[in-house]
């Protein structure tokens, strides 16, 4: 059963490596390692946490899906979402 919930930054090693996975196609079809995404490292990932809320899909116990959010007034904006 596939289950959402808040990550936390323990979780941060984990998103960074199904980041790194979700764009690599883009990464080979540009032949562009600076792909924000790409171009992440597992500081910049714990850094986010302190403004944005990142939450997590896991099937299984294993992460399969993660996006970051943030408020903004009265709206929720949507950041960077990969899967699995």
């Amino acid at each position: 059963m596939a289950v959402i919930e808040k990550a936390t930054v323990s979780d941060a090693e984990e998103i960074l490596l199904l980041q790194k996975l979700a764009y690599k196609s883009e990464v080979d079809l540009y032949h562009d390692l600076t792909i924000q995404s790409n171009d992440s490292n597992l500081q910049s990932i714990q850094d986010e946490f302190k403004h944005q809320i990142f939450f997590k899909d896991a099937f299984d116990e294993k992460m399969i899906g993660s996006v970051r959010t943030f408020a903004r007034g009265y709206t929720c904006h949507v950041g960077n979402s990969c899967s699995s």
